[in-house]
Formats: C-alpha cells, structure tokens, sequence
C-alpha cells in the first residue's frame, strides 16, 4: 500500500526535495507534466516505491509512457529524508487471499489492490497494520465482503468461495408479450419510445473468450443487455441497481464502466465504436475502437434519476 504524502510541487518549475512516491508521480502525469519530465525528476531525486503491475497501471491510466515506466522499473527505491529518523524496520503486515474460482479482482478499502491468479492466490505485502475493509469481485459472482484486523509483523491467510449468482433467464420470445418480471434481476424490457441504445463490449473476466459484443439499451426502469447470437441476455431494473461508474483502474484504458447491482454483482463493459450500419456490429473485432462511456453513462444517470 503506498501511503500519499502531501505533494511540494505543483507545477512542473518546482522542483522535489526528497524521493517521490508514486501518487506524487501520479499527480504530476495528471496535472499535465510529460513523461519525460517526470523521469528526469525520478532520476534526480530517487523514488520511494517498487513499480508493482498494480502501480504501473495507475501510472498508465495517469498517462506514462513505457519510457518512464521502463526508467522506474530500473530505479532502486530511496528513503526520503523526513523518514530517516523512522525505525528501520517499520510495523508492517501480509494478508494472502485464496479465492475459488480464480482470477478476481481484489479491492482493499474500497482501492483496487490486484487480481487473483487463475488459481485464486493474491498475496500483498508491507501493509499497514490495522483494521482494513477487504472486497472480491467477480463477473457472474456475489462480492464477498469482509473486515480484517491485519496483525503488525503477521501474515493473515483469507479463504474463500465465491457465491455464483443465479444464471438468467432466457429471453422471451419476439412474438411473445413480456412478463412483468423478466430478466435475470428482473423487470420488463424498456419501453421502446424512452430507448437509447449503444453497441458495447461485455468483459467476461476471464481468458479463453474475453468478452462478447452486443447492445446496451436504456430506457424506461431498466438496463438491457443482448450480445450477438443471444449469448448473454441481461435485464437490470433500477431498483435493482446500486452504482454505475467508469473504472478506475480495471480495463480503464479502454473507457471501462461497471453496473453494480444491490446485491453485489458486478458487470463490466466497454463502448465501442462500428465501421458499418448503425444496427450492425461489422468492424468491431478488427478495428477494437473503444470508446469514452460518457453517452452511455450520463443515459443511465438520466433514467436512474427518475427512479
């Protein structure tokens, strides 16, 4: 866990007196310094962390290029000057996850901490000593949700199994009328005159088939979901729903948003942008444009205000 440490620059004349941690890296990418000027600073003055994936990926949503995360990765972390006086051996504790099935993603008070492996191991290191709210999370999933009291000098082992959520119903047929609760959360399809609708990629968190592509509807009291060939059918009424956010950190760079249901589910998707007719998702696979979720989003907000 790095811990932020109020930043002594603000713009990129002011210059660091002592190592720099990574949120400090972190701010100057997003307050518009270049990569390149960032390097020349973590060069002269040091860095205080170890470039994990996980904080190369903040880095990466932050802006930095290869460049400067290949110079940190070669970088060896500093202590900064204020801490000198700290013991050497500061209090920290290790907390192990093992989760059924793999490939989850972790979240430690509520901050996006890593995936499991495709074995369901996740294993962090040098955290702070205390009370820490942990979350895994699944595509397909219930979240599981736990606080932790993490021993200083200890290592706490977590076990467990995620609960499956129930699979969805199928679709009803077009020469059928709806019933008034269909989908797998149910509630109806939206009405057709309050519709918008946006082509988007549906992530499966997984490897073999990463993901489907289909449509997005919004409109009426609910959220639908058809991917090609009616693979995956979804039905999100409103009620039903807790959050709908843009990522911060898990498939960000592709403009990733997640539908978060009251009961923990999670669904992640990405817009995407076609080549051919308006109705057709021609172009997709090749041209792998992703798009900003803004539309999508702010179509969501308007519905869900109205609930």
């Amino acid at each position: 866990m790095v811990i932020a440490i109020p930043l002594t620059l603000s713009t990129a004349a002011q210059k660091p007196t002592r190592p720099l941690s990574a949120n400090e890296i972190i701010q100057l990418l997003e307050s518009g310094v270049t990569s390149a000027r960032v390097e020349e600073l973590a060069q002269q003055y040091g860095i205080t962390f170890e470039p994990t994936e996980e904080i190369e990926a903040r880095l990466r949503s932050a802006g930095a290029t290869e460049g400067l995360l290949g110079s940190l990765r070669g970088m060896k972390p500093k202590v900064p000057v204020d801490e000198k006086t700290k013991p050497t051996v500061p209090e920290t504790a290790v907390l192990i996850i093992e989760a059924t099935p793999g490939s989850a993603q972790v979240y430690l008070d509520d901050e996006p901490v890593g995936r499991t492996s495709s074995r369901g191991r996740l294993k962090l290191s040098s955290l702070v000593p205390g009370s820490h709210e942990v979350r895994i999370s699944l595509d397909g999933y219930r979240d599981h949700e736990e606080r932790l009291e993490l021993p200083p000098q200890q290592t706490l082992r977590l076990v467990v199994t995620l609960q499956a959520t129930p699979p969805p119903r199928p679709a009803p047929s077009t020469d059928e009328k709806p019933p008034p609760d269909s989908g797998p959360a149910g509630g109806a399809h939206p009405p057709q005159a309050q519709e918008a609708t946006f082509p988007v990629a549906h992530d499966h968190a997984k490897v073999g088939v990463p993901y489907c592509l289909g449509w997005l509807t919004v409109g009426g009291q609910a959220i639908w979901y058809r991917s090609e060939h009616n693979v995956h059918v979804f039905n999100f009424p409103v009620r039903l729903i807790k959050e709908v956010k843009k990522n911060d950190v898990y498939l960000a760079d592709k403009g990733a948003f997640r539908i978060r249901l009251k009961d923990g589910t999670n669904y992640n998707f990405c817009l995407v942008k076609t080549s051919g007719p308006v109705d057709s998702l021609a172009g997709v696979r090749r041209s792998k444009a992703w798009v900003t979720p803004e539309p999508v989003l702010a179509a969501i907000a308007s519905v869900m205000e109205k609930e």
